[in-house]
């Protein structure tokens, strides 16, 4: 399956555990958002901000990182990233991180969560089907016992020439909202 297909049956599957879906709309571009003129833009913009965080910082941290990120990422490109929960496939070595099904996302809105909220992974995802992920490099080093090396993920989901495949599950915040407000779960803060 394409991003594209994975990413409308996450819209759809949203909206099938009745939460919110935010306005996004995929569309097809004329070329990239994320050009190497608009990552060194955002990565200068971003610098009064990252200059601060540490690798530790990201590691595990997907959510409140990347709301953070995502209006200075809106600045440059002009267009509302949405968050998109999901899990992503080393193909190179056939793991898989993050998995969640369906069920799981639906046990835990309706029983609460007694796993680790932030075992969980979250990216940016762009009306262009591009993708940012700030964190996963070093949430994954930290996992492997690696030092993170500063890298980020991005470029067109079905073209990012690092084995790695994203799969769209959740599109939105309101998942997290939804678990919080009904089973006191999701707090950002470590």
């Amino acid at each position: 399956m394409s991003y594209l297909e994975y990413f409308k049956e996450a819209q759809e599957r949203t909206l099938r555990l009745g939460l919110k879906l935010p306005a996004f709309a995929p569309n097809n571009p004329s070329g990239p958002l994320l050009t190497n003129e608009a990552m060194h833009s955002f990565i200068a913009d971003l610098q009064p901000l990252s200059s601060k965080w540490t690798s530790q910082d990201l590691v595990n941290q997907c959510l409140p990182v990347h709301q953070i990120v995502a209006p200075v990422l809106r600045g440059i490109i002009g267009v509302e990233p949405v968050v998109t929960i999901g899990h992503v496939r080393d193909l190179r070595n056939n793991d898989t991180y993050f998995f969640r099904e369906e069920e799981d996302f639906r046990a835990h809105l309706e029983e609460g969560c007694q796993e680790n909220i932030r075992q969980f992974h979250v990216w940016l995802t762009l009306p262009s089907m591009e993708i940012l992920d700030i964190t996963l490099p070093a949430s994954y080093a930290e996992q492997v016992g690696k030092r993170p090396d500063g890298s980020l993920i991005f470029g067109h989901a079905g073209d990012l020439g690092n084995g790695l495949e994203y799969v769209p599950m959740m599109i939105g915040t309101d998942y997290f909202t939804q678990c919080n407000e009904r089973h006191g779960l999701y707090n950002d803060n470590r």
